[in-house]
C-alpha cells in the first residue's frame, strides 16, 4: 500500500514536581518513509524524528501560563505525494513543507 508509513509512535512523560505549581512534558514523535506511487518507483519520503517541549506554571487556581514548543531541533521534514496525470498533473513528486520550531505562549483563566 502506498502513502502509508511503516511505524507512527508517539512517546512522551509528564513531570510535575512536588508543589504542584510547574509542570515539565516531553513528546517525541516518529513516522518512517513511505513509498509515493503504486510501482514503489518513485522513492520514499516523509519519515521524521520530532521532540516536543512545554511547561505550565499554575499562577493561582483560576490562571496558568503554559510555554509550549514543537520541533525543538527545527527537524525540516515535508509531506509528500506524486502528481500524475489523473489530478491533470505533471507526473512528479509534489512537497509539502511541515512548520520548523515554533513556540507558543498561553495563559488560561478559569471562570
Amino acid at each position: 500500500v502506498f502513502s502509508t508509513p511503516r511505524y507512527i509512535s508517539n512517546l512522551g512523560l509528564d513531570y510535575q514536581p512536588i508543589g504542584r505549581r510547574l509542570g515539565f512534558s516531553v513528546q517525541g514523535r516518529m513516522q518512517g518513509d513511505y513509498y509515493i506511487d503504486e510501482a514503489n518507483a518513485a522513492g520514499k519520503f516523509g519519515g521524521y524524528k520530532l521532540l516536543d517541549a512545554s511547561a505550565r506554571y499554575q499562577v493561582n487556581e483560576r490562571v496558568s501560563v503554559d510555554l509550549q514548543v514543537r520541533n525543538v531541533f527545527n527537524r525540516q521534514y515535508a509531506y509528500v505525494w506524486y502528481d500524475n496525470f489523473f489530478w491533470g498533473g505533471a507526473e512528479q513528486p509534489m512537497f509539502s513543507p511541515a512548520p520548523g520550531r515554533a513556540a507558543y505562549l498561553s495563559v488560561h483563566f478559569r471562570l
